[in-house]
């Protein structure tokens, strides 16, 4: 007796056909024992399925093709007769994190982002799931069209989620960094937050955004957007916050958001042949691209975050010799009233004037420089 004929022998074993059907998807036995007693609460495996195990990929696609043409349905309906009325309010949600995910890890990670108080062996015993290896599992095909069925528009309110963040920054500067794929120095940064944000990243976690999995290395987004989505929404987010840091400092002139360096700009003109540009970032990610941004101009960089000592002690002495670029800027860190102010080694007229917006803002202005 050949193996369809099998399948067609023991057709109202319901749960035969729902372990046949795995041991076309599996090759290690000792997976496919643990499912089925999850499914089964017994291992119910016979010397059929041992054979089917060992069938090579060609005939295990065949006997697999013929379990869900003919099957399909009423292993569909085996399922459907597990579920909770609680895991079919969720289903919309998990579909998302299961149908285009195979690692446990990464959809671990989704439940968690999409608050599911849910587990990867809850969704084996449903026969929801099915492992194919210790870390990736399948939707089996007969609940593909189901579970696609169950989709529908979700959201989350990313916007929300950042302005309960806003006094974050360094969540807010790392996340800057997963998202937009920036490498900044390691030292500059640490010496600015206090952390090395290389390592900080591979357990970042905020909360209903993102997530990174070190067991694969990648960063997880709540299932209910996207990375597009959570970009756009945190360009709005820091645009925000900037133009609220000009109207702070009162600074006049037109305001822009810069997409490509994530900073609000203020371009001001003294005369006919002098201009200089104000750069606003309530939180500030330093990389190259911002520092030969209109390098040619008289700047002044403004964020938010207070200035720490070792960020003192080493500016002029390591990070305006490493980065060039930082000789020609004012760059200043607002800490409550007061404005702490690294100036260029060689001072322009220019830069008095824009020095003059920090006074005019009522701040106490502490300046620092090579003497200092």
């Amino acid at each position: 007796m050949n193996l369809i004929e099998v399948i067609d022998k023991y057709s109202e074993d319901i749960e035969f056909l729902e372990t046949a059907y795995q041991a076309c998807n599996v090759s290690d036995i000792d997976i496919l024992r643990g499912d089925v007693i999850l499914r089964c609460g017994t291992e119910k495996i016979n010397d059929y399925i041992i054979e089917m195990i060992r069938l090579d990929a060609e005939a295990k696609e065949e006997l697999r093709k013929y379990i869900v043409e003919h099957f399909g349905e009423k292993l569909r309906n085996l399922v459907l007769s597990r579920l909770s009325q609680d895991i079919k309010n969720a289903l919309a949600i998990i579909a998302k994190c299961v149908l285009y995910e195979k690692n446990i890890y990464n959809i671990q990670a989704m439940f968690k982002l999409s608050e599911l108080d849910l587990s990867i062996n809850e969704l084996l015993r449903l026969g929801l799931l099915m492992r194919v290896s210790l870390s990736e599992v399948i939707v089996p095909e007969y609940l593909i069209e189901f579970l696609l069925s169950q989709q529908r528009e979700l959201e989350i309110d990313i916007y929300d989620i950042l302005q309960n963040m806003s006094n974050d920054y360094t969540n807010l500067a790392l996340l800057e960094i997963v998202l937009f794929n920036l490498r900044p120095d390691r030292e500059l940064f640490r010496t600015m937050y206090g952390i090395d944000y290389a390592e900080y990243v591979k357990r970042l976690h905020i909360p209903r955004l993102v997530m990174y999995v070190k067991e694969t290395n990648n960063l997880i987004t709540n299932p209910l957007t996207s990375i597009e989505e959570l970009r756009r929404t945190y360009h709005e987010f820091k645009n925000f916050k900037s133009r609220n840091l000009c109207r702070r400092l009162n600074i006049h002139g037109t305001y822009n958001y810069v997409k490509s360096i994530r900073c609000g700009t203020v371009c001001t003109l003294y005369s006919s042949v002098e201009k200089a540009l104000i750069i606003l970032s309530p939180w500030l990610v330093i990389t190259r691209k911002l520092l030969q941004y209109l390098s040619n101009v008289p700047r002044m960089i403004i964020t938010n975050i207070p200035v720490n000592k070792d960020f003192i002690d080493r500016y002029y002495t390591e990070f305006t010799r490493k980065y060039p670029e930082l000789n020609k800027v004012l760059l200043v860190f607002l800490h409550e009233e007061t404005a702490y102010v690294f100036k260029p080694r060689k001072l322009s007229r220019v830069h008095d004037t824009l020095l003059d917006t920090l006074y005019s803002s009522n701040f106490e202005v502490i300046e620092l420089s090579m003497e200092w």
